[in-house]
Formats: structure tokens, C-alpha cells, sequence
């Protein structure tokens, strides 16, 4: 374990957990950012196909990100569109 970690004080461990959580942090605000542009181009497609012209129409959209499905029910009214 000592060659995997820089080094073996407390201290410089508790550090380095903090510059880890804090790395963690970002990329996951990344993530939801490159999320919400994918859903805000979808829309944007959605939209200007003319899906939402129609009131009958349902669309179904197959997804496996938290973000996306949470979005699941926005029609016009909801889009700000």
C-alpha cells in the first residue's frame, strides 16, 4: 500500500482525500453540465421537428441518466418553449 499512496502521514493523507473529494467534485459538475447540454439540444431537435405541434403526440425516450428521466414529462409548457 505504501507504494500506491504518496505518502504515509496522517495529515498529508487527510489532504490529499480532501484534493480527491474536491477533484470528484468537478467532475461531476462537468458530467451535469454535458448532460444538461445533451437535453437542451434534444429539445432543441424536438422542437424544430414539430413534435410538440401536435397534442396527441407522445414521444418515448429511452435513457440511463438520472437527469434525463427526471425531464421525461416536459412538453411545451414545461421546455420554456
Amino acid at each position: 500500500m505504501e507504494g500506491v499512496v504518496a505518502s504515509i502521514d496522517p495529515e498529508d493523507l487527510r489532504e490529499e482525500i480532501i484534493e480527491l473529494g474536491k477533484l470528484a467534485d468537478q467532475a461531476r459538475s462537468l458530467e451535469e453540465r454535458e448532460i444538461e447540454t445533451k437535453l437542451n439540444k434534444l429539445m432543441e431537435v424536438i422542437t424544430e421537428g414539430g413534435i410538440f405541434q401536435d397534442e396527441k403526440m407522445k414521444l418515448l425516450i429511452f435513457t440511463e441518466h438520472k437527469a434525463t428521466s427526471s425531464w421525461k414529462r416536459m412538453g411545451p409548457a414545461t421546455s420554456g418553449s
